[in-house]
């Protein structure tokens, strides 16, 4: 068989599972073009979001948020982090940034938006393991009506998968259906 031009999928996969966004998809997600960005070569894929505390210790990967008042040089010398900077005051002259960073462009309560960054990773980690429950469906050869079963449970909604002939090949709902078309198809099968 032919390889497929393209990704390498199981290394796509690997590194989407570890890491998930860069600092500019993010922004991008958020719809919100940053006052200024200053990104690292190479680009760093983010595991997660978390708030600079008075005791937080930067961990590689993550992807910090805090009041321009409350930068700590830990973070600033770190470049395996990424910061999103909120503007309550003006920025200290002479700092040396060696982390990826943004300055927010508006005053944004900083749990607000920690609340939508993590919201971002949550919802892709959710898609990412409905994505392997489905890939262990096909993986265990469950056959097509557990994979239908499978999806119709994990979108929650009601599957007719039909050939060019309008011939059921399969259905699933998570529960009763009252549409003509749906009890025509689970009656006569087309």
């Amino acid at each position: 068989m032919p390889k497929s031009p393209g990704y390498n999928f199981g290394v796509l996969c690997k590194r989407r599972e570890s890491a998930i966004f860069t600092l500019r998809e993010i922004c991008k997600e958020l719809k919100q073009p940053p006052t200024f960005m200053k990104l690292n070569d190479p680009i760093l894929y983010y595991q997660g979001c978390n708030v600079v505390t008075k005791f937080a210790q930067p961990q590689n990967d993550i992807l910090y948020i805090c009041l321009a008042s409350q930068l700590r040089e830990d973070f600033l010398l770190n470049k395996s982090i990424g910061l999103i900077i909120l503007p309550d005051s003006d920025l200290k002259k002479g700092l040396d940034f060696q982390c990826e960073w943004i300055l927010w462009p508006e005053e944004t309560p900083i749990l607000e938006l920690f609340h939508q960054v993590q919201t971002l990773f949550l919802n892709y980690k959710q898609q990412l393991n409905d994505t392997s429950v489905l890939f262990e469906t096909l993986a265990n050869n469950s056959g097509i009506d557990e994979l239908i079963k499978s999806a119709s449970r994990l979108l929650g909604n009601p599957i007719l998968l039909v050939d060019s002939a309008y011939r059921v090949i399969s259905m699933a709902s998570i529960g009763e259906i009252n549409d003509i078309v749906w009890q025509d198809a689970l009656k006569y099968g087309y």
